[in-house]
């Protein structure tokens, strides 16, 4: 199971085993009747997938269908001998019978039989619905043919509120119709797509109460090649929308593989928790905004997290003026002119912006979703709330960190803890285990591009400290304070949900 960090999903890529259809035919005046078998494939019956097979390579098997068709194409012949199923619908193995095939030395295969053929290129129009298909197989005897599978399957599962009916999937670049063709080289298949406009899938989905929630399982459906490298996927009840996600998949589907995805987030009427790691949950304290249980960058085992510097969107160790993403000069220790987010005009060209533009903004680019980073008001709002206790805790968990909890106090499951991770300035690491530095996504900001009020260069953020610090024992008390704070350190983030973006 490989899960994909700027996905949020469990991808589970199948082994595609080629599909073997033995076919025995006895030629007879009215037509042939040939026996096929399925031995193992992920594609081949339009209407029927079973479920998946398990083992060293797990598959899905076809089942065929009533009223399924293979075109068999004898010599050069353009005109297919057309073969209808009539027995074993609902099975691997059926027969089939219809037109006479005649000998050749080779034999060209295509299933549906409503593919058409022009030298050794077989073209599919893949507007027709399949749920499995099309394949393609080459045959030297005309009595067995492996058939291969075009197109790759994708099967999405999720869980979440009971009454989702349907799931419409998005490609947001590539469309899933158009011409498929598959062209016999000597060896295998080659295939090319072209044409196209339809971006949408519509899915069936059944759920199953799993005491918990609702378990679903959407039908499988098939698609080129290099599609759904980025793709929405919206969540009905009825004609209801639940819930829109957009996931991504490094370059797309690729041939020979199919894809299993498990969809973590839960999709119930909320928030888009984006690419937030399983773990991270959400904390309602009953302000305006809801925060996330864990900061940028933390683990399981690790509860501090990353260090950023202010509007740098990669961990930073340093804190150094010298390496400052927005800095255009620096003296000393100091950065004395900024390339952005200027709103005085003696620290660089003033460009009136005081807030992260997304694309600056680590939570926005990391976790995406409705996560951002908190304003100076919301942190203010959190830490002079009377709602919850604050607490000082050493070997917090037994983890080994220190840090200030603050328990809800109508309901002291409620708990949010700032681990004491300390800062970065200047290449050295100060303070770890003492003091809680967190940044805001606002800069000391003016009006008067001609005023510089005090500290107009730096960025606010929110300091959390023990009274006694240097006490082997740490104190209970604990002081908070809205400060402001150069650029170019290192601190931690928060991220937070505003409670109206829900959907």
């Amino acid at each position: 199971m490989k899960t994909l960090r700027n996905f949020v999903i469990a991808v589970c890529a199948i082994a595609l085993s080629a599909g073997m259809v033995s076919c025995k035919k006895d030629k007879k005046e009215n037509g042939s009747v040939v026996k096929a078998s399925i031995v193992a494939t992920d594609g081949g019956s339009k209407t029927s997938i079973g479920g998946l097979v398990d083992g060293d390579n797990p598959y899905y098997p076809v089942l065929w269908a009533d009223g399924d068709q293979m075109a068999v194409f004898s010599g050069e012949k353009t005109d297919a001998a057309v073969l209808t199923l009539t027995k074993g619908a609902g099975t691997q193995s059926g027969e089939f019978s219809g037109a006479t095939i005649d000998a050749a030395e080779s034999y060209l295969a295509a299933y549906p039989a409503t593919a058409t053929r022009s030298g050794n290129t077989i073209t599919f129009d893949l507007t027709d619905d399949y749920q499995a298909g099309p394949m393609a197989a080459y045959s030297t005897d005309g009595g067995n043919f492996n058939f291969n599978t075009l197109l790759t399957m994708v099967k999405f599962s999720f869980h979440g509120t009971a009454g989702i009916t349907k799931v419409v999937v998005k490609d947001e670049s590539k469309p899933f119709d158009g011409t498929l063709t598959a062209t016999w080289n000597g060896t295998n298949f080659v295939t090319a797509y072209s044409g196209g406009s339809s971006t949408t899938k519509e899915l069936s989905c059944t759920g199953t109460n799993n005491g918990a929630d609702y378990s679903y399982d959407v039908s499988a459906f098939f698609v080129p090649e290099g599609t759904l490298a980025s793709f929405t996927l919206t969540f009905y009840a009825g004609g209801d929308v639940v819930k829109t996600l957009t996931k991504t998949l490094d370059g797309g589907v690729q041939a020979g593989q199919s894809y299993d995805i498990t969809v973590n987030d839960p999709i119930v009427e909320g928030y888009d928790m984006g690419n937030a790691p399983e773990f991270v949950e959400l904390i309602d304290f009953g302000g305006s905004v809801i925060w996330a249980s864990a900061p940028m960058g933390a683990t399981t085992d690790n509860l501090y997290g990353e260090f950023y510097a202010w509007g740098e969107i990669e961990p930073n160790h340093k804190g150094s003026a010298s390496v400052y993403r927005f800095k255009s000069q620096v003296s000393g220790q100091e950065v004395t002119k900024f390339s952005k987010y200027v709103t005085y005009n003696g620290y660089g060209t003033v460009d009136g912006k005081y807030l992260l533009d997304d694309e600056d903004n680590v939570v926005k680019q990391e976790w995406g979703g409705d996560w951002d980073m908190p304003t100076k008001d919301e942190m203010h709002e959190l830490f002079t709330s009377s709602a919850f206790t604050k607490e000082w805790k050493k070997n917090y968990n037994s983890t080994g960190k220190n840090g200030l909890l603050l328990t809800l106090k109508s309901d002291n499951t409620k708990k949010l803890f700032f681990p004491a991770a300390g800062y970065y300035y200047q290449g050295n690491f100060f303070k770890e285990g003492a003091r809680c530095y967190f940044w805001t996504k606002e800069m000391v900001h003016t009006g008067n591009p001609g005023s510089n009020p005090i500290n107009t260069k730096d960025a606010y953020y929110v300091f959390l400290y023990c009274d006694k610090e240097s006490s082997p024992e740490y104190a209970s008390s604990v002081s908070f304070y809205e400060g402001a704070g150069r650029r170019c350190y290192s601190y931690c983030v928060l991220p937070i949900i505003r409670k109206n973006s829900a959907k």
